[in-house]
């Protein structure tokens, strides 16, 4: 039986927090507290996790900034992926994410 890749939003500190702590090269910036710390300086923060089937393989934490240069979002030192090495989940990731930011921006911004 094949595999099914999906993102959603991960709502729990500890997993999020136990699956980049747990990579080879935990990312400070994609840490949940530092998503705790954009939101203190007002930012919206998406933290969007992908899974194969109930097991989280990679995270990404977007912020969304509202700049004077523009309205653009980001994930710095991100996304933190389990098995870069897994090209269909890393391109399927990326997608995803892209798919569920331009969702947000059209019907969010």
């Amino acid at each position: 039986m094949k595999k099914k890749l999906h993102l959603e939003e991960v709502k729990s500190s500890v997993a999020w927090e136990e699956f980049n702590q747990n990579v080879p090269h935990p990312a400070l910036f994609q840490s949940w507290w530092w998503g705790e710390v954009m939101k203190l300086c007002g930012h919206e923060v998406f933290r969007l996790g992908c899974f194969y089937d109930d097991k989280l393989v990679g995270i990404a934490q977007v912020i969304d900034n509202k700049a004077r240069r523009g309205h653009y979002q980001h994930a710095r030192q991100g996304p933190v992926i389990s098995d870069w090495g897994n090209k269909e989940a890393v391109n399927l990731l990326f997608q995803k994410i892209i798919a569920f930011l331009l969702l947000k921006l059209l019907f969010f911004c």
